[in-house]
């Protein structure tokens, strides 16, 4: 990256000679080819800077990737912050057992207010894991037994997913909303049986 800025100012320099030498009649072609061989590595730059972002993940990015998200744990009671987020701790710890998940998150904190009228259930719960690997195995471990945990005591609304970003979630909502609309419609066409005279009628 140094080189290709150290390029960028020795053609500046020499368009400054060139502008400095105005009676030449060529000055305006040259110029042109300065500045177009300056715009090109300004391109090069930007192409290795966007290259290198996509290569480096930020920190949120990387924190993301190794996270999950517990949805439907009941909210802790307690009076003290500490004592709610302690109750959580020990929950989150259940659940990474049950998955026999073998390690200890590095967060555990439930998302959004506490007090909110136009929220409908518990908050979300960010669970942190220190590597990847152990977020890709607690879902892995999730899928292939989740119908088993969901019997559990307080575990029936339990759902584990990865932490997603804001357009991961828009893309789950809109799936979510056309399975809905999918369903209402199945249920409208659907086959209906009457009884007439004792008789089943089939209509569509």
């Amino acid at each position: 990256m140094a080189t290709d800025i150290k390029t960028i100012l020795l053609r500046l320099s020499s368009i400054e000679t060139l502008l400095s030498n105005n009676n030449n009649n060529t000055l305006a072609t040259q110029m042109a080819e300065q500045f177009n061989a300056i715009a090109e590595r300004l391109n090069e730059i930007e192409r290795k800077i966007n290259s290198n972002n996509n290569d480096n993940p930020s920190a949120e990015e990387k924190e993301r990737k190794r996270s999950l998200v517990l949805i439907g744990l009941s909210e802790a009671v307690a009076e003290k912050p500490s004592e709610r987020a302690k109750e959580d701790a020990e929950t989150v710890a259940e659940v990474l057992d049950a998955l026999d998940v073998e390690v200890c998150p590095q967060m555990v904190y439930r998302m959004g207010r506490r007090i909110d009228e136009k929220r409908k259930g518990p908050r979300l719960v960010k669970v942190v894991l220190p590597a990847t690997t152990f977020q890709r195995f607690a879902l892995a471990q999730w899928g292939r037994n989740r119908t088993e945990l969901k019997q559990r005591v307080g575990w029936q609304r339990l759902l584990v997913r990865p932490s997603l970003t804001k357009e991961e979630l828009a893309a789950e909502r809109e799936i979510r909303e056309q399975r809905r609309m999918n369903y209402e419609e199945s249920k409208k066409t659907e086959m209906v049986t009457t009884r007439r005279g004792g008789k089943m009628e089939k209509n569509f």
